[in-house]
């Protein structure tokens, strides 16, 4: 028994409802305030509301409606890929945490980990496309969001940590 793409693409658009997200990065910070990393719960969490907001805001923006062939309907706008967003800031991040593997022995799981993440998040992204939901380009767009969005965010905290460490002097 094979499967077509258009099968694939439908049981990947039913098996991540847009709460599946949620759901995985309430249980990301959850089990991060459980283990006592209050700093990365709050920088995941506000990397997590940036990259939500930026969603929201593009799409409202540009109100570019669904295209007309999609396999399911769907009546939110399009532009970027909300889902493309969502599974690539769950990989951005989950690579994140990965990295802070203590044993050197053990890196390999963060190469592993990270590459598996974003294989997850790119099939969710064709997914998309093939079911006919998204163009390429909004698949793309929210793809930048979810990776671009949380870096940024992390890049700040960075700055920040480093500015405050030098001016304690």
């Amino acid at each position: 028994m094979s499967i077509s793409l258009s099968e694939f693409g439908l049981l990947v658009h039913y098996v991540t409802p847009p709460y599946i997200f949620w759901i995985i990065a309430c249980v990301c910070i959850g089990v991060l305030i459980y283990a006592d990393k209050m700093y990365k719960a709050a920088l995941f969490s506000i990397a997590l509301c940036a990259t939500i907001f930026t969603v929201v805001v593009l799409k409202m923006v540009f109100a570019i409606p669904r295209p007309p062939q999609a396999l399911v309907e769907l009546t939110s706008y399009s532009f970027p890929s909300a889902h493309a967003a969502a599974s690539m800031f769950l990989a951005t991040m989950g690579t994140w945490l990965f990295s802070f593997q203590k044993a050197k022995e053990k890196r390999w799981h963060v190469y592993a980990g990270g590459i598996f993440l974003f294989l997850v998040a790119s099939l969710i992204g064709i997914s998309r496309i093939v079911i006919g939901v998204h163009t390429p380009m909004q698949v793309l767009a929210g793809f930048a969001v979810g990776v671009l969005v949380p870096l940024l965010v992390l890049w700040i905290a960075q700055k920040v940590n480093n500015y405050a460490g030098s001016s304690g002097k």
